[in-house]
């Protein structure tokens, strides 16, 4: 049986709160091999607080093969968020 190899990163934008920015850009990557359909859920605030650092979790990715759960992977922030109005 052949399997597929998936390997992705994800971007995610969200709501900024109390920040000279209106969105934090944010990520998440994958690399799975598989057969079937990967598919992904995510979990995260619909805004987050400044500040921020880069590299922050900001949520989580749960990936599904099938519709089978496999493994959970954390989204976090690419950039800095400081305080600013």
């Amino acid at each position: 049986m052949k399997y597929n190899s998936s390997r992705n990163t994800v971007f995610v934008d969200v709501n900024a709160v109390g920040a000279s920015n209106e969105k934090l850009k944010c990520s998440f990557f994958y690399n799975v091999k598989h057969v079937g359909k990967l598919d992904y859920r995510l979990y995260y605030y619909p805004f987050i607080y400044a500040p921020v650092k880069a590299g922050d979790v900001i949520g989580k990715a749960e990936l599904y093969i099938d519709n089978n759960y496999v493994k959970t992977v954390y989204i976090t922030a690419d950039e800095d968020l400081n305080y600013g109005g």
